[in-house]
């Protein structure tokens, strides 16, 4: 998968194990405002649940640092869609 060619090139990688059930892919890339760090994204799917998305906002000094940062990111993300309750509607009497 490619984002938009107007902006840096990314090539996803999806892991080889699920988190919790989830397929996680992610991609690491230069930061455009300071070529020397990286920044990563990513994209967790679970069939019959919501795509969960999610990117460094702050850079790293590696790829190989953005790369565990993400990751642990997205897991963390992953936990929270888990534990959230399910909406509710308002209450009847």
């Amino acid at each position: 998968m490619q984002n938009r060619a107007d902006t840096n090139i990314m090539e996803f990688t999806m892991l080889d194990e699920t988190y919790l059930g989830y397929l996680i892919e992610w991609a690491t890339t230069p930061s455009q405002n300071d070529p020397a760090k990286w920044l990563g994204h990513f994209h967790a799917f679970k069939e019959g649940e919501r795509t969960v998305r999610g990117s460094l906002v702050n850079p790293q000094r590696s790829a190989a640092d953005a790369h565990t940062s993400v990751l642990r990111i997205a897991k963390v993300r992953i936990n929270a869609a888990v534990l959230r309750p399910a909406p509710t509607g308002p209450a009847r009497s």
